[in-house]
């Protein structure tokens, strides 16, 4: 996609479901990736927004909606310059922060936990780069409506989104300057040496495919019994094979329930919010519990 400086990427990805053939369809996803302007003059604000109203009005053009993410360097200040809020909300694509932290991120100790540049604190010869440690957000993911809230069987896995290496410690400083806490001395290294950003990745929940004959929402109701500690399913319409995988937040994998039912028994599992991916012979769906 054609900017006033830089391309902007675009891939067209869909999950290859086994089980997928010509009469099923998948779960589709645009990802988009941009490096934007630097600076902090108002010509660089300015090349920003150009770029990103670019993006939006090719967006647009094209009819695209759905699950979409944009990610890479926007080298943004603040959620109030005119290109982050051309990318939140101008068009008829919006996007969302899924961890909902906008605001003036430079230099603010307030955003020291998600800050994704600079890895260090003075220059050294490491293959160039910014200095002057942790304090901008300058590397960011954006998702649409439709990933927040899962309207098209891809969520947002709520607590996933991480700036890998920042533990929120290390505001103005070297990322591997005394202890790091949110990984191993030795990747707090490598995160240094490697570049002056910080990597971010989030983790999103896929329904598996559906047939152009099956339903949709198959589970009208799933509720946790905390008297017999069981998971209790309600279908629409009558299932044979049940498969029930149950995932926490964090997306570890918690039990898998073959063979399962309207009943199912659980292991013992502390109190939160839970996933469940039940899979059936007229589709799948990912559904949430909560444990009390």
């Amino acid at each position: 996609i054609t900017t006033d400086l830089r391309d902007i990427s675009e891939y067209h990805l869909y999950y290859k479901e086994p089980n997928m053939n010509a009469s099923t369809d998948t779960v589709h996803l645009w990802a988009y990736g941009c490096h934007l302007k630097a600076g902090s003059f108002q010509s660089d604000e300015d090349r920003r927004t150009l770029e990103t109203q670019q993006f939006k009005s090719y967006l647009d053009n094209l009819n695209r909606s759905g699950n979409l993410v944009l990610g890479g360097d926007f080298n943004m200040y603040s959620s109030s310059e005119l290109a982050c809020q051309t990318i939140l909300g101008v068009g008829n694509v919006t996007f969302n922060d899924p961890i909902n932290q906008l605001g003036g991120w430079n230099n603010n100790s307030f955003y020291a936990n998600i800050h994704t540049q600079s890895t260090r604190s003075s220059s050294g010869g490491f293959a160039g780069g910014s200095s002057g440690g942790l304090d901008d957000r300058f590397d960011i993911i954006f998702a649409t409506d439709d990933i927040i809230q899962g309207n098209q069987r891809l969520t947002y896995l709520t607590g996933s989104y991480t700036s890998i290496g920042n533990d929120g410690n290390h505001f103005n400083s070297n990322i591997n300057s005394g202890t790091n806490s949110a990984v191993p001395q030795e990747i707090a290294n490598a995160l240094f040496y490697n570049s002056d950003h910080l990597p971010v990745y989030m983790e999103m929940v896929v329904e598996g495919t559906v047939g152009v004959s099956e339903y949709t929402n198959l589970v009208s109701n799933a509720f946790y019994n905390s008297l017999d500690n069981t998971l209790n399913l309600k279908f629409k319409e009558s299932v044979e094979q049940v498969d029930i995988t149950i995932f926490d937040l964090s997306g570890k994998q918690i039990t898998v329930l073959t063979n399962g039912g309207l009943v199912n028994q659980l292991p013992w599992m502390s109190s939160g919010i839970y996933l469940a991916k039940v899979a059936t012979d007229r589709g799948s769906e990912v559904v949430k519990f909560i444990v009390q």
